[in-house]
């Protein structure tokens, strides 16, 4: 084999991240590793491009004229083409490396944007996100990603920090309502914290917004969504903290469900009334009530 040819073999070898020292006692090395030479080359090509918004990955049918050759051909066609290959092989790593580097910040957004669902502009930047795929603009010299990830991190952090502050500020309100309950006030200090600990009322909630990292990983642990439930649960929770304290003092009281309903007249009004007091009196002919 003339030794230009091995020569730019062992370059396109050397320039592709491969190893070039084929110096073995094979004289013929550079046919056998052909397939291996021509497989790196797809591999760079493949990852050059890809699904949106990565740009279109680059056309590797002058890799498949190469591989379907035999012999000393592939050889001779490598070093015939080794300029035009040595300029698409330094691209292909540059596009591969800059893919490589924004493509976390798309997947960061995607998972960000699917906690967003429901917000007011939640549809704005789903648009904007739908727009860079279908313009294929990851690696736009904007970097539009992320842009579009700092937004999006914007607005669940003030979100977050709004439902961690309404559940601060409802604990806070519940909490001082039970400390005017009569049978609550008669208990001591163990036995309130005893309840407030069973029934998860000790701690008001923090969250960590600092990162879209820990944004992310706060969402996984409680959606927005549930971190309405889980405010509203507390009038429940702390409801069931004045029942605990009611059977401390009493252990026989009972809780009575009055009913529930809209009342618009004098008549509703006496019928309900009716209705509440016979609830009641069933339940003091077994002990105690709450209500």
């Amino acid at each position: 084999m003339f030794l230009p040819v091995r020569a730019s073999v062992r370059l396109l070898r050397r320039v592709s991240g491969l190893s070039s020292d084929l110096s073995g006692p094979q004289p013929d090395q550079e046919i056998e590793k052909a397939p291996e030479l021509l497989r790196c080359l797809r591999n760079l090509a493949d990852k050059a491009g890809g699904d949106p918004p990565r740009p279109v990955r680059p056309d590797q049918k002058p890799i498949e004229e190469l591989e379907v050759l035999t012999g000393n051909a592939p050889l001779a066609e490598l070093h015939s083409r080794r300029d035009a290959l040595l300029t698409d092989i330094k691209h292909w790593q540059d596009l591969g490396e800059r893919i490589k580097d924004r493509t976390p910040a798309w997947r960061r957004l995607e998972d960000l944007l699917a906690h967003a669902k429901g917000l007011a502009p939640y549809q704005k930047l789903a648009d904007e996100a739908q727009a860079i795929a279908d313009q294929r603009a990851l690696l736009a010299a904007h970097d539009p990603v992320q842009a579009l990830l700092d937004k999006t991190v914007d607005l669940l952090r003030n979100s977050l920090n709004h439902h961690a502050q309404e559940h601060r500020d409802t604990l806070a309100r519940e909490q001082a309502e039970l400390d005017k309950d009569a049978d609550w006030q008669r208990l001591n200090d163990a036995q309130r914290q005893s309840i407030l600990s069973e029934r998860h009322l000790t701690d008001a909630v923090s969250v960590d917004t600092a990162t879209a990292d820990s944004i992310l990983a706060e969402l996984e642990r409680c959606s927005l969504s549930q971190w309405a439930d889980r405010t509203q649960a507390l009038r429940g929770r702390f409801e069931g903290a004045r029942m605990d304290a009611a059977r401390l003092l009493q252990p026989t009281v009972t809780h009575v469900d009055l009913p529930r309903r809209t009342l618009t007249t004098e008549e509703d009004l006496t019928a309900w009334l009716a209705e509440a007091e016979q609830r009641i009196r069933d339940k003091l002919k077994a002990g105690p009530v709450r209500v």
